[in-house]
């Protein structure tokens, strides 16, 4: 995808922003109407913080569409929210076997590693993401975050 290698090697973060925007736009693409309505659907619940309800249309999009990796990727961001980490950690399975570039994901990924007292691999997962998406500010603030906390407790 040309977009994910502009994103790369972008060193404006306000343009890398842009485009990593569109890549989600085509990300969010299922190519099914009835998968966009319900992927509607479940956004508005996850604004309203109605996360049973986006649940819900969530579970019924990946029914219908298993290989539509955006769907695994909002469940997972729903199930960060209600710190179910476990369900979290098998939808970003799925979701990244099934779009291994996926920098969003990599990001919620390092959310759960952290949320479990895992910082290494919550470093690993967000340099992960930072390999797509190097102008991505809340991975690299996440990531100065666990680093000084580790040289805090080594002092």
């Amino acid at each position: 995808m040309r977009l994910l290698k502009e994103l790369k090697y972008c060193a404006n973060a306000k343009e890398a922003k842009t485009i990593s925007q569109q890549i989600q736009r085509l990300w969010s693409q299922s190519g099914s109407e009835t998968i966009d309505l319900l992927m509607t659907w479940a956004e508005q619940g996850i604004s309203a913080e109605n996360y049973g309800l986006a649940l819900d249309y969530l579970d019924t999009a990946i029914a219908l569409s298993p290989t539509y990796a955006e769907a695994w990727s909002r469940r997972a961001w729903i199930h960060i929210q209600l710190s179910d980490f476990k369900l979290a950690m098998l939808d970003l399975h799925h979701a990244l076997q099934l779009e291994p570039r996926n920098y969003i994901a990599f990001f919620e990924l390092g959310i759960v590693m952290e949320a479990t007292e895992r910082p290494e691999l919550a470093i690993k997962a967000y340099e992960t993401a930072l390999t797509f998406y190097p102008q991505m500010q809340q991975v690299q603030n996440r990531i100065d975050t666990l680093l000084s906390k580790d040289f805090d407790q080594n002092i």
